[in-house]
């Protein structure tokens, strides 16, 4: 995530916000800390999202400074649409000064990637996410 998604290359641009959002059911395969520091302190605000196995030493390191804010934990993909809603209200969807028609696309996005993700949900799907 760090090397590749928020680079130029990979579609990053100045003046915007970087934000991810890491998931996670278990343990990773690496360690997350060198990562999740070197992308924070190059301005990538990061929340972690822990499901079931997910472990909370791990999600402190990845979570953004303050923690109550960035860090958040479910046992089962089940309860995930507190997360969600939790989520939604942190973020803000539409600027003050954007068009009407650039703030409705930018919401149809969103509640198009909302339903899929509902979907996998629902189909059981689960993923991890370990770019870190």
């Amino acid at each position: 995530m760090f090397e590749t998604s928020f680079s130029p290359e990979g579609g990053a641009r100045t003046n915007v916000q970087r934000v991810s959002i890491v998931f996670t059911d278990g343990r990773s395969q690496d360690d997350v800390s060198e990562w999740a520091t070197k992308a924070k302190e190059s301005g990538v605000t990061i929340y972690a999202l822990g499901v079931g196995k997910a472990v909370e030493q791990e999600l402190k390191e990845i979570a953004s400074e303050p923690k109550e804010k960035h860090l958040f934990y479910t046992e089962d993909f089940g309860k995930m649409g507190e997360i969600t809603e939790k989520l939604k209200d942190t973020f803000r969807i539409c600027k003050v000064d954007q068009s009407m028609c650039e703030c409705e696309n930018i919401i149809l996005f969103q509640t198009d990637a909302n339903e899929k993700f509902k979907i996998m949900m629902r189909n059981n799907i689960l993923f991890i996410i370990n770019m870190l």
